[in-house]
């Protein structure tokens, strides 16, 4: 596949295989969960057939339990919780959830990384929940184009302070109807990439982890490892007396 190919397929098993062995994997990890929670918010309106949804044992809104378990895996993706609280959320949603098709793809959306995304993708097409086409455009939302570094396509993203605010408005308010908005001050900035702005500019859905709104932030820097995994390694000296 190359990137006319990318653009044009809605084959999107081929595209999550694609990114999977291009990027590094700290962006798949994070990319991968990102898109299991946008695919969650677009199944919203097809879970009314799964109704009723909740125990009879709990009187808990079904919808604010499995939007509290999406709002924590989005912030997870982004190292704002800890791994030993995804437990915690899970045991919420399952302790709710009596229909089998809900359960399945909430357990899929739990799942970290590239893994839980593609199972994800395939419950939702073995359901028809959702045209393989919409997949393949949110895979495209996020990843953009595999076959070039998008820190390229924005050189020194960060020194507009009005890109930057608007983009970090966005990316916490899930305000995505603004990207038109985003692409007009890119284009003022200069030094902006075509592809970047008609990105912002094309019809569709956004999502939390669009490259664009992604490249703004300075989303996708490899994670600095733990000062003892550094030293472990021999990156760095231990400290004296340490």
């Amino acid at each position: 596949m190359d990137s006319a190919e990318w653009f044009a397929t809605s084959d999107w098993s081929a595209m999550l295989t694609l990114v999977e062995k291009r990027l590094p994997y700290y962006k798949t990890k994070r990319l991968g969960q990102l898109l299991s929670c946008a695919l969650m918010r677009k199944l919203a309106p097809h879970l009314d057939k799964e109704l009723p949804l909740v125990s009879p044992l709990h009187d808990v809104d079904f919808y604010l339990v499995v939007d509290r378990m999406i709002a924590f895996l989005e912030r997870h993706a982004d190292r704002l919780e800890q791994d030993e609280d995804a437990g915690k959320i899970r045991q919420d949603m399952e302790s709710v959830v009596i229909r089998t098709l809900t359960r399945r793809l909430c357990d899929c959306c739990s799942v970290l990384a590239m893994s839980g995304a593609q199972e994800l993708c395939y419950e939702i097409r073995q359901n028809h929940l959702l045209r393989d086409a919409e997949m393949a455009d949110a895979i495209r939302d996020l990843f953009g184009d595999p076959f070039v570094e998008h820190d390229k396509l924005l050189p020194g993203p960060g020194r507009d302070p009005i890109a930057y605010q608007l983009a970090s408005e966005m990316y916490e308010g899930r305000a995505f109807d603004r990207m038109a908005e985003l692409g007009r001050i890119l284009e003022v900035q200069g030094g902006v990439d075509a592809s970047a702005i008609e990105h912002c500019r094309r019809p569709g859905e956004h999502h939390r982890g669009c490259w664009v709104v992604d490249a703004v932030l300075k989303k996708r820097v490899e994670p600095t490892p733990p000062v003892d995994r550094l030293v472990e390694f021999g990156v760095i000296r231990p400290a004296k007396g340490g």
